[in-house]
């Protein structure tokens, strides 16, 4: 008999998967409804012989206690080179411009994301702003201004042009507004990483979309397997047909 462990806080997901294992002579499943409860068995003995971890889930369910997740996310952040060199770059540009204002703040992830430098200061395009805005003492007449000539610059190219997605920002947001959009998957399968268990990521989200992207990032990163849903068809994850390819994807990896 082997023993797996599934981390999934959706009750209807839940019963798709024990209705496929069910069918399943040879394996019994166990489920971890959170973060807590994952980690209390999955220090049990004996150990699980595999796991299939959601992404998102609370930490502690009804708890509303974001803290892990929002400490995660900032971890994920500074892994992520493109994420560092996005921050340097709206930092140089903060000295000039209101990133305050949003269609500044797209205009200005547009030019970070395309620019070659290093060292964002020492682009063209900022050394001209800086040579235009020169001698004005206020602050805020100085920044309004650079504001104005950086947006009637990028006015053109951006309209026609893909804005650099704010992943980071998004999972942030999206933890305010439910518990559950924690992305603590990724701490649950470190863990599991330790437990020296095999498993596999499974979401009912697509893997690029805003909220999956950096999930799917880091799992690569990290060689691991994240099993999705298509577009706008989260529900999928209710079925059966879901469970048997996430559980033949977990047996190719394991010895199950």
């Amino acid at each position: 008999m082997s023993d797996i462990l599934i981390v999934e806080d959706n009750p209807l997901f839940r019963e798709g998967a024990t209705s496929y294992f069910f069918t399943q002579s040879g394996v019994q499943v166990h489920f971890a409804v959170d973060y807590d409860d994952a980690i209390t068995k999955l220090g049990a003995e004996p150990v699980y012989g595999a796991a299939i971890v959601d992404c998102f889930f609370p930490k502690k369910t009804g708890s509303n206690d974001v803290s892990l997740g929002r400490g995660l996310v900032e971890k994920m952040a500074l892994s992520d080179p493109r994420e560092l060199k996005m921050r340097k770059g709206l930092e140089v540009l903060a000295q000039d411009t209101d990133l305050t204002d949003p269609v500044m703040m797209n205009y200005a992830r547009y030019f970070v994301s395309i620019s070659n430098y290093k060292d964002l200061s020492q682009s063209p395009v900022i050394k001209a702003l800086r040579q235009v805005i020169a001698g004005n003492e206020d602050e805020v007449i100085r920044k309004k201004t650079g504001t104005l000539i950086f947006k009637k610059t990028f006015d053109g190219v951006c309209a026609n042009s893909q804005i650099s997605s704010d992943y980071y920002g998004a999972l942030l947001k999206a933890m305010d507004e439910s518990e559950a959009n924690q992305p603590l998957g990724i701490l649950a399968a470190e863990r599991i990483v330790e437990r020296g268990i095999s498993f596999i990521l499974a979401t009912s989200t697509y893997h690029h979309d805003i909220l999956t992207q950096p999930i799917q990032n880091y799992a690569i990163k990290n060689g691991w397997t994240l099993v999705d849903c298509n577009p706008d068809n989260q529900n999928h994850k209710a079925t059966l047909d879901y469970w048997k390819n996430a559980f033949l994807v977990l047996q190719e990896q394991s010895k199950l």
